[in-house]
């Protein structure tokens, strides 16, 4: 996630896509090097809870 500054609507689907599909094979998804306006946007969406970050 280095070097992003944003995520939209859009952006928050595919994640959580990504999520959902990693779930069904028993992964998980970990998102690295996010920054402080990104996280907030998934604190407030409540998305922080469906990832790891590292």
């Amino acid at each position: 996630m280095g070097g992003l500054e944003y995520v939209s609507s859009a952006g928050l689907r595919i994640l959580k896509r990504l999520y959902s599909a990693m779930r069904r094979k028993g992964g998980s998804l970990f998102l690295k090097d996010v920054n402080k306006a990104v996280m907030e946007v998934f604190e407030v969406t409540g998305f922080a809870g469906m990832f790891q970050f590292i």
